[in-house]
């Protein structure tokens, strides 16, 4: 059961912030999306934490390369944002790019869960799949 949310919430990032443009927002196709996508993260990460209380094995791999090395440059980021010229710039950025070491912080924890729950080929089939649908939807319209 909670397997199967966590991926849905999963599937879901991934497929809905692309659609959304938020009108009352003063960047309309940046600001909603970035904003849903921290939202559905968080949703995601409490079925995550859950699921990897439970479920020991879908805890992520820290042994990898990869996972090492994204979690250093993370570290690396907070570290330049606090010594940069503006901290709260290096943090949030701005509303136009939706960037900084906040959401990169949210990219990394939607990579950990990916990589921790999408475990067969089946699910990282149906992932692309969903990427390159959503993909094909929007550089249509």
């Amino acid at each position: 059961m909670l397997t199967k949310l966590t991926k849905s919430f999963l599937f879901i990032t991934l497929a809905v912030p692309p659609f959304i443009v938020a009108k009352n927002l003063f960047f309309p196709f940046v600001s909603g999306k970035a904003y849903l996508f921290r939202l559905l993260i968080l949703l995601c990460f409490l079925f995550w934490v859950a699921l990897i209380i439970k479920q020991p094995r879908y805890r992520p791999n820290f042994k990898n390369l990869l996972v090492i090395s994204t979690l250093l440059f993370l570290a690396g980021l907070i570290i330049t944002g606090f010594l940069g010229v503006g901290v709260s710039r290096s943090f949030f950025s701005n509303f136009e790019r939706a960037d900084g070491v906040i959401q990169f912080g949210f990219w990394v924890l939607y990579f950990l869960m990916l990589i921790s729950v999408l475990k067969s080929k089946k699910d990282w089939q149906m992932f692309l799949a969903t990427f390159l649908i959503v993909a094909f939807i929007i550089s249509g319209y």
